[in-house]
Parts: structure tokens; sequence; C-alpha cells
């Protein structure tokens, strides 16, 4: 409830603030090459905290940890690196996404790496995930992209499930985000990608492109081999797009065009190998959905954007519709 109180706090500021932004005049050209006061803003479990990255001296960027109880905000320095976006794993456990621009080991050219930091909201005992995970760090380094998180895991407060590119395929990791250990609980098979797991943490849906082809693959809730459902040529049509699983384990939601042509939120029936209830389509645009930490929680249905103050155009709500 508290921080249910603290984000409705939090909203109506913002929309304050925007009303106060139309009606006042134009801000100055400087203004429009400022960093933002603060971007990604999460609330901690308890409801005591908020996580954000904010500007930093140099024109760089930091994550601050606000404290709601009126205690200063803690700034963590990213050093040379550039905060992406932030989570909470627990009440005293943060982890990060941030990237680089460096110089390629292997080649002369410079090119952007991202990694994942886990860190107390202390700003101390930081563990940069993936360094020294296995042998392969032993003779490779660091792959260029390790930012990818599958599953932050909600029923396990010590563990993410965490995708890398290794050199046949793309893998899934369990991570410690205390220590920063790992144990690969999925080994990469059919050039899968862009994993989506259930509510239990298991890999279910898989997806892989040959030349302009999508293929999407499943496997039932007990595990075992995937099978392909869908092969679409992107140039000739509209693929699957998985999204997440519901509550139901053979149930996942996924976007698929409806007869208007346009993209329809609905679901599919794993174990039937068959697409299921359309939960909404429009004939005239597509269903644009909202997503927190890879989880389908809602859509937004036409006229719920905000209007600006006196504007007479009506709209009937603000809220994001939920997926329940």
């Amino acid at each position: 409830m508290r921080a249910d109180i603290s984000f409705g706090v939090l909203l109506v500021t913002c929309t304050l603030t925007a009303a106060t932004a139309f009606s006042a005049e134009p801000p100055p050209v400087e203004a429009y090459g400022k960093l933002p006061f603060m971007t990604g803003a999460r609330m901690s479990p308890d409801g005591t905290m908020v996580a954000a990255i904010v500007p930093s001296a140099g024109g760089h960027t930091a994550v601050a940890v606000h404290h709601l109880d009126g205690k200063p905000p803690t700034v963590i320095p990213a050093d040379n690196y550039i905060p992406d976006w932030i989570r909470w794993k627990r009440d005293n456990r943060l982890v990060a996404a941030v990237h680089r621009t460096a110089r390629a080991r292997s080649l002369a050219v410079i090119n952007v790496e991202s990694r994942l930091v886990a860190l107390n909201p202390d700003g101390f005992h930081n563990v940069e995930i993936g360094r020294g995970r296995d042998w392969r760090f032993h003779h490779r380094g660091h792959d260029q992209l390790e930012h990818d998180v599958v599953d932050m895991l909600p029923g396990d407060p010590n563990h993410i499930l965490v995708a890398h590119d290794i050199m046949n395929g793309i893998d899934i990791e369990r991570v410690d985000v205390d220590t920063g250990a790992s144990n690969i609980v999925e080994y990469p098979k059919l050039d899968m990608g862009d994993w989506v797991t259930d509510r239990t943490g298991l890999a279910r849906i898989g997806t892989t492109t040959y030349r302009t082809t999508q293929i999407t693959y499943t496997r039932n809730a007990a595990g075992g081999d995937f099978q392909k459902i869908d092969a679409t040529d992107a140039n000739f049509g509209t693929p699957l797009y998985p999204i997440s699983f519901s509550a139901d384990p053979n149930i996942a939601y996924v976007q698929a065009a409806s007869t208007s042509g346009y993209w329809g939120l609905v679901e599919y029936d794993v174990a039937k190998h068959a697409l299921g209830r359309t939960i909404v389509n429009y004939p005239d645009r597509d269903v644009e959905i909202v997503t927190r930490d890879r989880q389908l929680i809602g859509y937004i249905a036409p006229g719920d954007r905000p209007i600006p103050p006196g504007n007479t155009t009506s709209n009937r709500s603000t809220t994001p519709c939920r997926i329940r």
C-alpha cells in the first residue's frame, strides 16, 4: 500500500508539472540541450526508496537512490559507463545495465559495449555480472553485449536469468546478483534467441531468423523438445511476436496480425499450438502494449493518452487497461 500511495503522488506531481509546462512561456533554447532531471525511476519493493538515472558532473549520468524518509539521496557514479536502466531485485539490491564506447579487443574499431552491474542502494558491494563466469572468459574476455535480462525471477531474491551470445548460439544463465556466479540453465539450440520464459522461469518460447524468415518455437511446461509453430517471411507477412506468459502455463500472450492487418493482442495455447482468445484489436491501428520487466501488464486503448490543458478533445482515461 505504501508503494501505491507514493506512486500516486508521483503521478499527480507529474500531471501538475505537465499542466504548468503547457501554460508557461516556451523554455529557452538551452533547456533543450540539458539532460533530464530524472529518468527510469523505479521504486523499491518496500516503498522506501526510488532509484533513477540523473545528471552528474561533466555532462555524465549517474544512479541516484532517493530516500522517501527525507534523508539525502545517495549518488552512485558510473565511472566510464553510461547507465541505461536500473531495477530493484530486492529492497537492498539493484541491477543496472550500463554501456560505454570502447575499442574492440581484436579489431581496430570503436564499438559499444554493454554490461550488467549489481549493487547495494548505498553504492557498495558492486559486482559486474559476467566477469570470469567460466572458462570462456579466460580465453575470450567479455562479449560485446552483456545486458540481456531474460527474467528478473521475482520469486527468487538472489538470481536473475541472463542471455549470452556464445560461440555456438545464445544460452541462458542463472546469475547470482550477490556474487556474479552463474550456471547455464539453457544451452544454445536451433540458433534461437529472444527467449520468453513462463512464470516459473523456464524458457518456453524462442525465435530465430533465417534470411528474411522469422521462425518461432515453443515447448510444453514440462520442458522437452521445442517445436516450430510459425515461420513467416517478414517481407510478405507479419509473424507472431511472443510477449510473455499468463498465470496459466499453457497460455502465452502474443501480438499477431488481425484481419485488418494491424497488430492485435492474442492468447496463444502452447499445448494446442493454436491461437486462442483475442484480447483486443482495432480496425485502424496497432494495439500499443505495456510491459514491465518483459511481462505484459496491459495495453493503451485509443484516446487514453493525456490531453494538454485547454484541448477540448475528450479522453476516457490515462490508465492502461490491465491484463489479468
